[in-house]
């Protein structure tokens, strides 16, 4: 009963901030306006989501820190941790958005992130007894996903409803495992509900983004819990070796880590920079080729309903588990493969448009002149 009230009120209090927000900060937080990038939305709206995810998570650590139930997923300690990673992570962005930081010193912070997990015993165990390359791939994992997340963010309604789909699988993995631990089951219920409130004003035609703010708090704070639900997995985790390990983290992240390789991978090709806005993402090239944004965020989901099959299906089936690795890899490279389609398609329709519009604006430049030498001659 807790928890349902939990999500209810947070997607309450989620709308009402973003209400208030959008009411007295017409200015505060637009973007498009003070940087020369290319950005998808042709118009400037109030990047301001990710205080209410914030001041959401805040209410919700308070609340699990009064509570008396024992700590069965996190300790105190490191609770702790994920207060302090996820309230860095958030500055990081809040300061981004407020002065445009340099990727360097963002990279900084970052890995600041890491190592505050670290520190606090939140960590990729992946080489037993090497703590050194356990906090580089910890790092690693964790600059990733707070890039991969933040890139992603380039369209209405996918950021947050590929996170949401992302935490219901750490809920599942909870729930199938029969370790129910109420603080953090309350922590990301509310989170889920926060970001079902921004959705609302999110959804395409959205009238808020979430900004960094939004995008690093998301990325350290799914990648805290990736790492406590998928990379500590005992029960798929088992089989098939070290790819095992590295297979079920790569597959809920799927959309996000495609997305980013295609777009940095293309972007090193033409030597343009990584860290630059553009509309260069999966999610362009799919609206390119014919899809609406809506239905790009629907296909997103229809990816995410059919992993959750897949690890539904792992955890019942000992033939499924026993050919995890074939089964978890076939389907990434399947999706990979048929996004990377779309995305050739809908680069050849966009560059085609381009080039009529070029040859429709030279003829109207000759028309001009010859128009102009015309009207002397007359």
């Amino acid at each position: 009963m807790i928890v349902i009230l939990v999500f209810i009120i947070s997607v309450l209090v989620t709308i009402i901030i973003n209400r208030l927000l959008l009411a007295f900060s017409k200015n505060l937080g637009t973007r498009g306006e003070e940087r020369i990038q290319v950005r998808w939305a042709s118009t400037t709206k109030p990047s301001l989501g990710g205080f209410a995810f914030y001041i959401i998570f805040l209410g919700l650590i308070s609340t699990t820190g009064l509570m008396e139930n024992e700590y069965l997923i996190l300790s105190k300690k490191q609770m702790m941790g994920c207060f302090i990673a996820i309230s860095l992570g958030f500055a990081i962005g809040f300061a981004d958005d407020t002065y445009n930081t340099n990727p360097r010193l963002k990279a900084i912070g970052q890995l600041a992130c890491a190592f505050v997990l670290f520190f606090f015993d939140i960590q990729v165990n992946l080489f037993e007894g090497y703590a050194l390359l356990n906090f580089l791939v910890t790092s690693f994992w964790v600059i990733g996903l707070m890039n991969s997340i933040n890139m992603l963010d380039n369209m209405d309604g996918v950021t947050a409803t590929v996170s949401l789909l992302i935490i219901c699988i750490f809920i599942f993995f909870m729930l199938i495992n029969t370790l129910i631990d109420i603080h953090v089951l309350i922590i990301l219920v509310g989170v889920c509900g926060s970001l079902l409130g921004f959705l609302y004003h999110n959804w395409y035609p959205s009238k808020m983004y979430m900004g960094d703010a939004g995008s690093q708090f998301l990325g350290i704070f799914l990648a805290i819990f990736s790492i406590v639900f998928l990379w500590k997995e005992p029960g798929l985790n088992d089989y098939g070796g070290f790819f095992s390990k590295i297979s079920i983290p790569l597959l809920v992240f799927i959309i996000p880590l495609i997305d980013t390789f295609t777009v940095v991978f293309y972007r090193l090709k033409r030597k343009s920079s990584p860290f630059k806005g553009g509309a260069d993402h999966t999610t362009h090239h799919l609206v390119y080729y014919g899809f609406s944004e809506r239905t790009v965020v629907f296909i997103f989901v229809a990816i995410y309903v059919i992993v959750l099959f897949i690890i539904f299906y792992m955890f019942n089936f000992e033939f499924m588990k026993n050919n995890q690795n074939f089964v978890t890899y076939l389907f990434m490279a399947l999706i990979f493969g048929i996004i990377q389609y779309f995305y050739s398609k809908g680069a050849l329709k966009i560059n085609v448009k381009k080039a009529k519009r070029n040859v429709q604006s030279r003829k109207s430049i000759y028309e001009k002149i010859v128009s102009k030498i015309h009207m002397s001659k007359v």
